[in-house]
């Protein structure tokens, strides 16, 4: 569990940072999300300790590297049915890429994944406390704010994946593929 996670759970539930619209963009392979719309979720917890640079690229980065974030996608192109509204599956692997620049400046694309009905990319939609905690983790380790250690929550998920559906397995950057 991250250290700051009940610090999290209690800033998410008195701003209600628990929904935020994420950006298309297009790149690589397929669709991709910028993480921007996560920031000033992470902002409230480390303050400016890092920046977000949503125009960073892994060749101005010192640092790149790939998370498992918990969450579910939503498949807003199938024809949403009266009892279940959209199609939506949980994961414990959306993939989301990290870069860290020189200057503590960082950048996080979530990967989609193919809805297995209309075979069109769904929205990855993270859970917040998960994704903040990873993130910060993941960034002081590389900026020496922390040390490497070894913990269940970072554990891989043993359940299944779809590696022919997930955008990261695709383009060669998903966890799961290590």
């Amino acid at each position: 569990m991250c250290a700051s996670t009940a610090e999290i759970t209690k800033m998410s539930r008195k701003r209600q940072i628990d929904h935020y619209e994420p950006e298309y963009v297009y790149f690589k392979q397929g669709l991709d999300f910028d993480g921007a719309y996560l920031h000033p979720a992470v902002a409230q917890v480390v303050g400016y300790r890092y920046k977000y640079d949503k125009y960073l690229t892994a060749d101005e980065s010192v640092r790149i590297g790939a998370r498992s974030i918990i969450g579910h996608f939503t498949c807003y192109t199938c024809q949403p049915t009266v009892d279940d509204g959209y199609r939506i599956w949980t994961s414990a692997v959306i993939c989301t890429e990290l870069y860290l620049s020189p200057y503590n400046d960082y950048r996080a694309i979530l990967h989609a994944q193919q809805c297995k009905q209309c075979d069109e990319y769904a929205q990855p939609e993270v859970n917040i406390e998960n994704y903040i905690c990873k993130v910060i983790s993941t960034l002081d380790l590389w900026t020496g704010r922390r040390d490497a250690a070894w913990s269940e929550e970072w554990r891989f998920s043993r359940g299944p994946h779809d590696e022919d559906r997930c955008h990261g397995c695709q383009v060669g950057v998903c966890v799961r593929d290590y």
